[in-house]
C-alpha cells in the first residue's frame, strides 16, 4: 500500500538524519573522528539518492491516508 511505503520512507528519512545530525555530538564529545564523521555523511548522501530513486517508484492506490499526511 502506498501509505504504508510512504510511512516506513518518513521513517528511514527521519532515522538517516538523526544520524547524520548525531554525529555532531559524537565529534564535539570526542567519540568519533573527524575521518569517521566524513565516512558516515558521504553514506548517507549516496544512500540519499537511492533512497530518491527507491521512493519515485512508488505508485499511489485508491487508498486514502485518514490522517492526510500522503495525499
Amino acid at each position: 500500500l502506498y501509505t504504508i511505503r510512504m510511512e516506513n520512507a518518513s521513517i528511514i528519512r527521519k532515522n538517516a538524519q538523526y544520524i547524520k545530525i548525531s554525529t555532531n555530538g559524537f565529534l564535539a564529545d570526542g567519540l568519533m573522528t573527524e575521518e569517521h564523521r566524513q565516512v558516515i555523511r558521504d553514506e548517507i548522501d549516496k544512500f540519499r539518492e537511492l533512497f530518491k530513486h527507491w521512493v519515485s517508484t512508488f505508485e499511489k492506490d485508491e487508498f486514502e491516508d485518514e490522517w492526510g499526511l500522503f495525499i
